[in-house]
């Protein structure tokens, strides 16, 4: 589906790029379905290197953004 995307919808010779927006209301951390979102985010960045542009996540758990807030301490601000 998204080679299709890239194919058929992009216009040629633009350098457009993938801003995926994730929400997860009504989620609990033990429900979030964190093989499905990698294997999303795994194919956006191995068959569309460089196109991965921002990754959004709406409604997280408050876990979820505890353990970003920890983690983003090490991770360069453009990363960020």
């Amino acid at each position: 589906m998204l080679a299709y995307a890239v194919n058929k919808l992009f216009l040629p010779g633009k350098s457009e790029t993938f801003f995926v927006i994730m929400d997860l209301a009504n989620f609990y951390l033990t429900s979030v379905p964190f093989s499905h979102l990698r294997q999303i985010l795994g194919a956006i960045l191995t068959n569309f290197r460089g196109r991965g542009f921002k990754v959004c996540v709406l409604n997280a758990h408050w876990a979820i953004r505890a353990g970003w807030h920890f983690i983003r301490t090490w991770v360069d601000d453009f990363t960020a």
